[in-house]
């Protein structure tokens, strides 16, 4: 339907043709109306231009040495020039006037792949043939004329050039993870061809145009220098019916005020003064390869060149040039009057209409000496220009440079410029200040550090490259967007107006419209939602409401409009699960650590990440530093250790301690925690354990099983100056022992808690909570019940929060008391009130789903998991496996995948647990083809499955006799950096045993063998000897023990080889090492020696000259060694000099190489 409204809007005398593709390439002959004529290509193979223009029948169309085609006189032109009227040109390329109806009968009667696809395999795509096929047929016909190659792609392609992933389900397609590993097969070969692809386009002045439409990867990251030289649009979205690319689509054959002015065989040349070198463009072009005295030694982008082309340009199309002063100007005496320079930017391209147009641009600036005339540079300084350049340079550097820390050169970047320009006296925070010029720059570049540009976890490589193509050709106001979005407020009090991209925007009676350039969100408060949903905008008294509703709507629209790709509209309410897509936005200054400074109506963020307040601390601090000496320490940095305690000179404090404690026990290092815990009892520790470091050791010990260690640091308590014990403490121990099935300890323990405190009640709720489940374990379940009506009868003077209610709620559903865990809950769920009062949290929906689904009701517990979002409680990824868990034993299998498709909506990411425990749903209920696709997907979310993972596909394969395909699988293991573990040898072994492949088995025993890690049990033994001797092979397993023996020894012979070849080579190493030492020393011996003797002979000369042109000559002095270079200090703003072609502005980077020796130790921002 979109493609039959997009030919309609096409101008008549616009020439078409069509191809399509799967496991071959159709092209199809439009001229030949009588029925369907196709040339068909084998998609398996790369076929060049000759060969496509040979089968064709146009050999001889645009190549070098035949006439060109005759034009007809007075006939209509396409882009200025007359359309080929050659009957082999009409047979592929049709004015849309004489195809229309042919064309869309083909449409009509286009049908998927008729080739079947096997089970286990992705659908053939072959990609790469069906573009060079098109490259080629337009090669011939349209030589030097603009024309675009529209690409539709729902899916990877998986044959032939440009092939980014095999057929074979079992392999996923590559992530960020593999191409950092170079663990993607196809992506360097793909990109190649692609390369090529791109370079024959331009040479044709024709454009590649590409619509990704599959929830898939399509190739986007591969295809995208092709994309970007020629200058071609890129849209993705999720499917064809996707309003995204329906409009969008449609977008560009539309005229008039939505038309996107899109140009042709445009190119830019750039002249400027001798002091300035062109290094390089980042942009929609590829490099005509000039070469002249004005390129740079330093290449950024498409460089080494002073022109370059550009197929397609539209009236957005932005580059981002960069300059290098050369070392002449730099020299320049200061005191003399400023030099002037110039650039000049010549522009030419084919107009829509058919014209060549021309655009001049001359630029003209003084320069402006850095070190004693900053005001200037100040008042030329545009923050939204700097930010968008800063933004397309990091991520070119991403994508070129190996290890490259982006984060922390962001933020050396903005306190080296804050430190230069911020006005501050030393090593005083609070006077630090910025002008306005820079006012708003630290928030562009909090917003970077945090944007999909350098954050690209989460995302796949078809995601990145699309958000960097965007970011690289896009206005400056749309690249703004994209970094930073902006945040509009529409309530009854005000009219419509900008407010702080933050989660204290956030307000009960407030309608917020998010414009992040890609999606626009309109967000409802939650009271306006309340109202919306009652009918108020219905009622006529209410029409004010009506079009407070209705005018974020209003403002998207237009938004919307004048978009291309257009931009993904969400319409979501405070506290649902669409609320996703604007909290990833917001400055996170108000976290569930702060939830009790929240007012009414506002909302949190369930996030460590620091929020622009603190990180505005920290870079004032670092910024007046008068010797910047920065410790840099990642905020969530878990694997800690005391050193940086010392290293900080910072005299810890038990709350100190308890962090670093608190962090080892997160990371289930209990065994560490335990060791930095024995410091604070040595008669020298400068601080004394409090009650709260014993909280966090007894309830990691107990979580972790190690009871008696639990029990002795309890017993300890006493000891160590503590007047009483700890009724927390006690919890903790006794939920260990209840999680041991020892009912009898816990009401011990209980019983002690009570006989030292002197009697029993008040204790922290969870104490009950654990007493009821060991009452329960013991059979006692008056006991149990007596317990609960005492502690949450009338008059309790127990205290009780979520966590304490979730432990009575948890022993009431696991004992068959659901009747009463329903009440409780009920009652929870009315006193929850918060922030004052929190009495619901995650972990109570969790325990009643638990209950309800042991009660086998899994709609109940379904519809408990629903609600969670009324009571701000958004269910985690834990919370999901749960229910997922919980269904899938049962085998609910469609219930369990749609909680899965809903984690995706909701923004919650699967990890390998989920798709475990999907893995073995599927495959209860005989589904194993989705089984395995569950296990690819997990390499396509980026996560990486262990061995027990790869022991569920491969134990699941096995029970269907599919025994090559979970041979596969064990083969996948060590490519993936799994090492398999002996349950995957057994699976394998006993496979092949029960098949009668014994030489497969035999090859498991011996990897089982060889294999030190693991143990070839006396069962496994007799299992395949048995199996042997029945087969009369006895002698096999003497064979085998004698093979193994062998290339064990083997093995340790290349192992000491190598050592001792790795041992020669470090001594040969630090031999050189020495000599150039050495040779160095002696260099800068003779430089120094060189220099002096220069210094007085020119002294001397200049005594003797009167002359002042002499005498400014003698102060110059010469160093002749390369070691001993004197370089002057840090006038690195006159440096770079980068223009944006849609701004005029200089920005002027400072010397990286300078600062960089001052900053050795690094540093970064939280």
């Amino acid at each position: 339907m979109s493609m039959r409204k997009a030919v309609a809007l096409l101008p008549e005398h616009a020439l078409v043709g069509l191809v399509t593709f799967g496991t071959q390439v159709h092209l199809h002959e439009l001229g030949f109306s009588d029925l369907s004529k196709i040339y068909v290509f084998r998609g398996t193979k790369e076929i060049s231009k000759e060969q496509i223009l040979d089968q064709l029948g146009l050999a001889g169309a645009g190549r070098p040495g035949f006439p060109k085609m005759p034009q007809q006189p007075g006939g209509p032109q396409i882009n200025g020039m007359h359309p080929p009227p050659t009957a082999g040109v009409n047979r592929f390329l049709l004015p849309v006037s004489e195809c229309e109806c042919t064309l869309s009968t083909l449409l009509d009667e286009l049908q998927p792949d008729q080739w079947p696809v096997e089970t286990g395999n992705r659908a053939i795509r072959c990609t790469g043939v069906a573009l060079s096929v098109a490259a080629g047929l337009l090669g011939a016909c349209m030589p030097g004329t603009g024309a675009r190659i529209i690409a539709l792609l729902g899916g990877p392609c998986t044959e032939g050039p440009g092939m980014i992933v095999s057929k074979d389900l079992s392999e996923p397609v590559r992530s960020h993870k593999d191409l950092d590993k170079d663990a993607a097969p196809h992506f360097q070969k793909a990109v190649k061809f692609y390369d090529g692809l791109a370079k024959q386009l331009v040479s044709q002045g024709h454009v590649l145009d590409v619509f990704a439409s599959a929830l898939d990867q399509v190739g986007l990251a591969e295809m995208k220098g092709s994309i970007e030289r020629t200058g071609g649009l890129v849209v993705l979205s999720e499917s064809f019916g996707h309003s995204v690319f329906k409009d969008s689509f449609k977008r560009i054959f539309e005229g008039g005020e939505q038309s996107l002015d899109l140009s042709f065989n445009g190119t830019l040349e750039i002249n400027c003064s001798k002091d300035i070198k062109v290094q390089g463009i980042i942009g929609p072009c590829t490099s005509l390869e000039k070469k002249g005295a004005l390129c740079a030694d330093t290449v950024v982008g498409q460089g080494n060149t002073t022109a370059w082309k550009m197929c397609g340009l539209d009236r957005n199309t932005s580059l981002t040039v960069f300059f290098d002063v050369s070392p002449s100007e730099r020299s320049s005496q200061p005191g003399h009057q400023n030099p002037e320079l110039y650039i000049q930017f010549v522009t030419s391209y084919q107009h829509p209409e058919g014209q060549m147009r021309i655009r001049v641009s001359t630029i003209c600036r003084k320069w402006v000496d850095g070190s004693t005339n900053t005001e200037e540079l100040v008042e030329g300084f545009d923050q939204e220009t700097a930010a968008v350049v800063l933004a397309r340079y990091i991520s070119l550097k991403m994508e070129m440079e190996e290890e490259f820390d982006a984060t922390r050169w962001l933020d050396r970047s903005l306190i080296r410029l804050c430190s230069r320009f911020g006005d501050y006296r030393k090593d005083d925070p609070s006077s630090f200040s910025l002008h306005s010029n820079f006012s708003l720059f630290p928030q562009f570049m909090f917003n970077l550090r945090r944007s999909q540009f350098v954050q690209v976890f989460n995302n796949s490589p078809d995601e990145t490259a699309y958000f960097r193509m965007l970011l690289n050709r896009e206005s400056i106001t749309n690249s703004v967007a994209m970094i930073q979005p902006s945040l509009i407020s529409f309530s009854f009090d005000s009219p419509p107006s900008p407010v702080f991209l933050d989660v204290a925007s956030i307000a009960a009676d407030r309608i917020l419209l998010l414009d992040a350039y890609f999606s626009v969100v309109i967000f409802h408060g939650m009271t306006i939602a309340q109202w919306r949903n009652m009918g108020y905008q219905n009622q006529p008294e209410h029409q004010q409401f009506a079009q407070l509703l209705q005018a974020p709507h209003e403002e998207a629209q237009i938004i919307i409009k004048g978009r291309f790709p257009v931009p993904r509209l969400v319409v979501c309410d405070q506290h649902g699960s669409q609320a996703r897509f604007l909290l990833a936005k917001l400055n996170p200054s108000a976290t569930y650590n702060s939830a009790h400074d929240v007012p009414p109506g506002s909302d949190i963020i369930f996030t460590d990440d620091v929020s622009f307040q603190v990180f505005c601390e920290h870079l004032q601090r670092l910024a007046v530093q008068s010797v910047p000496q920065y410790l840099s320490v990642p905020p969530l940095q878990r694997n800690v250790s005391c050193d940086f305690l010392s290293m900080a000179s910072v005299a810890p404090t038990v709350a100190t301690y308890n962090l670093l404690l608190q962090a080892y026990c997160d990371c289930r290092r209990p065994d560490t925690a335990l060791e930095h815990f024995r410091l604070l009892l040595k008669d020298d520790s400068p601080v004394l354990p409090s009650p709260t470091t014993y909280r966090i050791l007894a309830r990691s010990l107990a979580e972790n099983g190690k009871l008696d260690q639990a029990i002795e640091l309890k017993d300890g308590m006493l000891e160590r100056g503590l007047v009483a014990p700890d009724p927390q403490v006690y919890a903790f121990v006794m939920g260990g022992f209840v999680d041991a099935g020892d009912g009898d300890t816990v009401v011990s323990l209980y019983e002690e808690l009570v006989e030292k405190l002197g009697g029993g009640g008040g204790f922290f709720g969870m104490v009950y909570g654990n007493l009821m489940k060991g009452y329960f374990l013991k059979g006692m379940e008056k006991e149990a019940m007596d317990c609960y009506a005492e502690v949450l009868g009338e008059g309790s003077k127990v205290r009780f929060g979520a966590v304490s209610y979730n432990m009575v709620l948890d022993a009431l559903g696991r004992n068959g008391k659901l009747d009463d865990a329903l009440q409780l809950f009920d009652r929870m769920c009315k006193e929850h009130d918060p922030p004052r009062r929190i009495a619901v949290n995650l972990g109570s929906f969790n325990v009643m789903v638990d209950a309800y689904c042991r009660a086998e009701r899994f709609q109940d517990a379904i519809e408990v998991f629903g609600k969670m979002g009324e009571k701000r409680c958004a269910p985690d990824a834990l919370s999901y496996n749960n229910l997922i868990d919980w269904l899938g034993k049962n085998e609910l299998v469609g219930e369990a995948e749609e909680l899965f498709k809903d984690m995706g909506e909701s923004g919650v990411n699967p990890d390998e647990y989920t798709y475990v425990l999907l893995i073995e749903s599927c495959f209860k209920v005989d589904r194993v083809d989705d089984s395995v696709s569950y296990f690819n997907k997990m390499f396509d979310a980026g996560l990486r499955p262990n061995a027990n993972a790869f022991n569920k596909v491969i134990g699941g394969l096995v029970k269907v006799d599919r025994l090559d395909e979970a041979q596969g699988f064990f083969e996948q293991m060590p490519e993936k950096e799994v090492k398999p573990n002996i349950g995957s040898y057994e699976l394998l072994l006993r496979a092949y045993v029960d098949a009668s492949r014994l030489d497969d088995a035999i090859k498991m025993a011996k990897g089982i063998l060889l294999d030190e890690s693991v143990v070839f049990s006396d069962e496994l033994k007799a299992l395949l000897e048995g199996a042997l001797q029945k087969e009369g092979r006895d002698g096999d397993m003497t064979k085998l023990y004698e093979d193994v023996e062998r290339e064990k020894a083997e093995a340790a012979a290349r192992a000491a080889e190598e050592k001792a070849r790795a041992e020669a080579l470090a001594k040969e190493e630090e031999e050189r090492k020495k000599a150039e030492a050495k040779a160095k020393e002696e260099a800068a011996a003779r430089a120094s020696r060189a220099a002096i003797e220069a210094v007085l002979g020119r002294k001397k000369e200049a005594e003797n000259d009167d002359s002042t042109g002499n005498v400014e000559e003698a102060q110059v002095v010469e160093s002749l060694s390369d070691t001993n270079d004197i370089t002057e200090e840090n006038e690195g703003d006159d440096q770079k000099v980068v223009e944006s072609l849609s701004d005029t502005n200089d920005i002027r980077e400072e010397n990286e190489g300078d600062d960089q020796k001052k900053q050795e130790s690094g540093d970064a921002l939280p």
